[in-house]
């Protein structure tokens, strides 16, 4: 009779206007989930925005750097030491500059914090060719490139703009997309001999003794980082630390996550998010039980066991579930391409973090489904009868 007559499904269908409403209360459980892990995946995706559009398979920091949020030089000796390794094509200087950098509104002169980025013109270190095919313009000193993706409040950011950075007269020549993260609004790259007209206290603190904040090394083409990383920890002073593109992004994820409240918040947010859908979906499953004691004690009384009591209240909250999911996703999808067309911030939604709440939403419900059960297995049949 269970694989003939599917209980569970009549019992979650029979009122159609009452699953609506239990739909709707889970779905907002699933939305809720997905915006707080939507943005703790955002915070931590938009701080590796630029390590991913660097071209290197192995990067170089100096040991004292804890993130890329924090200026801490090393000797550009390194990589010159670097580049004698085997399987290294070539190893190339990033300078980054935000805690000085000024960027004026050409529009009403008003002044903001960005984030400039300066490399070697002649070997593009990016992997986006619309960077690659501007970087010849910043051969000319004060040309740059803008994030067209900024902030507004940053003004013009069309071609042949003048504006100044940090007081000095610079000139976008083009611009490129990259994004905001939750501590630059907006970035800028240039030419070194750029960088250090417009920053010149850092000539003295850098291009003297030969300072680089990151350091950016391509392996020749079939060249395996984890060899070439091991061979280089060998090769170069503690001084600096070598680390795979991998390495890299899981050093800034694992200074995020203990350094800073924001992903304890998000995840605590998603697990309210989980307790909130397991009290809706609980209350749901007990007051409709409460509803049919006269059929659980009907289905007790005919013969069916405790177990496919329980599997039944079980397989209705698996499938009060998998449809409530299906409009959780719908929703969390428009608001994750309105914020993050609002912000800026890379609010997406993969197949393997749509599991994840796929996960939670199953588990939420079947562990209020395996509580909310209970009432049908104490129901003595005697006692409607």
């Amino acid at each position: 009779m269970t694989r003939g007559v599917p209980l569970a499904w009549l019992n979650l269908t029979h009122n159609l206007k009452q699953t609506g409403l239990s739909v709707a209360g889970i779905a907002f459980a699933v939305l809720l989930m997905f915006m707080e892990t939507g943005f703790r995946n955002a915070m931590f995706d938009s701080q590796l925005l630029l390590i991913n559009r660097l071209d290197a398979d192995i990067f170089l920091i100096s040991r004292a750097k804890s993130t890329l949020m924090f200026q801490q030089p090393f000797a550009r000796h390194r990589l010159e030491q670097a580049r004698a390794a085997p399987d290294v094509q070539w190893a190339e200087p990033i300078y980054v500059e935000h805690d000085a950098a000024l960027w004026k509104n050409a529009s009403d002169g008003s002044l903001h914090d960005i984030r400039a980025v300066a490399f070697e013109p002649e070997r593009c270190v990016f992997i986006d060719v619309e960077i690659c095919r501007q970087a010849t313009r910043l051969t000319v000193l004060d040309n740059v490139l803008f994030d067209r993706q900024s902030k507004e409040f940053f003004g013009p950011r069309t071609a042949g703009t003048l504006t100044e950075l940090s007081t000095r007269t610079v000139r976008i020549v083009g611009t490129f997309a990259l994004g905001t993260d939750f501590t630059h609004d907006g970035s800028v790259i240039m030419s070194a001999d750029t960088f250090f007209h417009v920053f010149p206290d850092r000539r003295v603190a850098e291009r003297s003794p030969g300072r680089v904040e990151l350091g950016a090394i391509k392996l020749v083409p079939g060249g395996s980082p984890q060899h070439a990383a091991a061979r280089l920890r060998q090769l170069l002073p503690p001084d600096v630390e070598v680390l795979t593109k991998q390495e890299y992004r899981d050093k800034e994820n694992a200074f995020l996550d203990a350094s800073t409240p924001i992903g304890y918040v998000f995840n605590l947010g998603t697990i309210m998010g989980f307790f909130v859908g397991a009290i809706i979906c609980y209350q749901i499953l007990f007051t409709d039980i409460t509803n049919q004691l006269p059929q659980f004690a009907t289905l007790r009384a005919i013969g069916y066991s405790d177990r496919t009591v329980a599997l039944i209240v079980l397989q209705q909250a698996v499938a009060l579930s998998a449809i409530s999911f299906v409009p959780g996703v719908i929703a969390s999808r428009i608001l994750y391409a309105l914020i993050a067309s609002l912000t800026g911030l890379p609010l997406e939604m993969s197949l393997l973090r749509g599991a994840w709440v796929l996960c939670l939403t199953t588990s939420m419900c079947a562990i209020s489904g395996a509580i909310a059960v209970r009432k049908a297995l104490a129901l003595a049949p005697a006692d409607l009868y």
